[in-house]
């Protein structure tokens, strides 16, 4: 698990659920996904230099 979003609907009675879930501090704990290093321009680049190169 990666993120900490909840898809629940508009069922008032789940989305209630949740948010005391979330405020009881029972919510899904998130982490940084692999790679979000704000470098994915370069590595694109590195990648497309070798397909274009050869």
């Amino acid at each position: 698990m990666v993120g900490t979003n909840y898809l629940i609907g508009t069922d008032t009675a789940r989305i209630l659920e949740t948010v005391e879930l979330v405020l009881q501090g029972q919510g899904k704990k998130g982490e940084i996904p692999k790679c979000w290093d704000g470098l994915a321009g370069d590595r694109i680049v590195k990648i497309l230099s070798k397909v274009i190169e050869g």
